[in-house]
């Protein structure tokens, strides 16, 4: 077959590539690993827009951790709120009003959003060793 075309993952704002926002650029760069290329097939592009999972939170059946980054440019942050709403009893959302999509990955922003996770597996996991919860799920 034939090689397939490769388009850049991110750019500054107004170049072509599949994340062009503000923050996209130095918020990869500042995440990805040493010798990184910044390169994807084009093909995956088509499919990104397709990308809602959104579509299947009522299909949700165990809890779920949902971070939202109020100040986000790449993924909407009301769509995670709406994420949270729709998954209901099951979700916790966190929100956070001074960070953007990158922001969860370095520095304090990755610090808050990790003693977040830990805090919810903590909860969950904890739950689990509970014997009257782990006979209502055995059949």
């Amino acid at each position: 077959g034939f090689e397939p075309l490769l388009i850049p993952v991110v750019a500054r704002p107004g170049g072509f590539a599949v994340l062009s926002t503000a923050d996209a650029h130095d918020g990869y760069s500042a995440v990805a690993e040493e010798g990184w290329v910044n390169k994807m097939s084009a093909r995956i592009a088509f499919t990104l827009g397709l990308y809602r999972p959104i579509a299947k939170a009522t299909q949700i059946t165990c809890p779920v951790l949902i971070q939202a980054c109020m100040n986000d440019v790449v993924v909407s942050p009301a769509a995670a709120v709406e994420l949270g709403r729709r998954v209901g009893r099951l979700a916790v959302l966190r929100q956070y009003a001074d960070m953007g999509h990158f922001d969860a990955f370095v520095a304090q922003g990755f610090e808050t959003a990790v003693a977040a996770q830990i805090s919810f597996f903590q909860r969950v996991l904890a739950t689990c060793q509970d014997p009257e919860f782990n006979q209502e799920r055995v059949t």
